[in-house]
């Protein structure tokens, strides 16, 4: 593979590599693992991918410049580009998959921005934050309080999800409503129901549960070491949580596997170097881990309950 994989997301019968020291998409054909074809040039340091399945796109943001590559995965994989917030971290889409939310960081400032999925991804409204924001998900209204529309974002500095209220296509204001977390908050997740979110935090070695209808912390689970990136199984609902392990000496990395009917640990799977992200094949039972620092995608096979 090469070019330190990043982000994974499953395409169909695909699966989508970022490789982060590059500008470069690589697919991986889940039928043969094997990557098949050539890559695909998108943004510098290409990091974070994101799946819209209706409209048959994939989203790819890196840290080495402002912008968004959008990938028609129908239409021979034709790229287009768009300007973003500063520094663009992590992506969400929203419940209804009309706007596009990406959450930016550049050292210096954070921003929130809106695009518009139908309009060509016109950006209507950059929210600026002087928090260090890195990871952010979209609530689903049918259970968020008062049915509201709301982004759940990671504070890493100040150890709290900060939630944003949606007014309208130009207006984002940061709600009273402060959850409290872990040390160092660094991805969320929300499950498809929409009922909980899972919050990975980086240096309290641990996942958060967050009731979101209630706001509260139901439970705690202990994980790996440096927990940086956290992933639901699109298919059984699982939930994945990548540690990326010690700094230094650099450690071995892990993937902790959680039971979402009772967010209880599970299961760990031990790593001889530092996973990332992790993409699903189509029927949830194989698990793609890019492994960063060994320039690789390890294959899984998972076990479906």
């Amino acid at each position: 593979m090469g070019d330190s994989p990043w982000g994974a997301v499953g395409v169909g019968s695909e699966v989508y590599v970022s490789r982060s020291e590059s500008i470069a998409v690589s697919v991986i054909d889940t039928n043969i693992n094997e990557v098949v074809g050539a890559a695909i040039n998108t943004v510098r340091n290409v990091r974070d991918l994101l799946h819209d399945t209706s409209e048959g796109k994939v989203y790819a943001i890196g840290n080495g410049n402002d912008s968004m590559a959008v990938i028609d995965v129908a239409s021979d994989k034709k790229v287009s580009f768009y300007d973003t917030v500063v520094g663009p971290d992590s992506l969400a889409l929203s419940h209804d998959g009309k706007e596009l939310y990406i959450c930016g960081d550049n050292g210096i400032s954070s921003q929130v921005g809106r695009y518009d999925v139908e309009n060509d991804y016109k950006n209507t409204v950059v929210f600026d934050a002087e928090l260090a924001l890195q990871g952010i998900a979209c609530g689903n209204p049918s259970q968020t309080p008062g049915g509201k529309r709301y982004l759940y974002v990671c504070s890493f500095a100040t150890d709290e999800i900060r939630i944003i209220e949606v007014v309208d296509a130009e207006t984002l204001i940061f709600t009273d409503q402060v959850i409290k977390v872990g040390t160092h908050p660094r991805a969320i997740a929300i499950n498809a129901a929409g009922t909980h979110a899972y919050v990975a935090n980086m240096d309290s070695n641990n996942i958060s549960v967050i009731n979101l209808k209630t706001y509260e912390d139901i439970v705690t689970i202990e994980v790996g070491v440096r927990p940086g990136k956290v992933k639901i199984n699109p298919v059984t609902g699982w939930i994945y949580v990548s540690n990326f392990g010690a700094i230094n000496p650099r450690g071995k990395g892990s993937i902790s596997i959680l039971d979402p009917s009772t967010h209880k640990f599970v299961q760990t799977l031990e790593l001889d170097g530092t996973p990332v992200g992790i993409g699903f094949s189509s029927d949830g039972l194989y698990g793609y881990v890019c492994m960063w620092d060994k320039d690789e995608v390890q294959v899984f096979e998972l076990d479906v309950q």
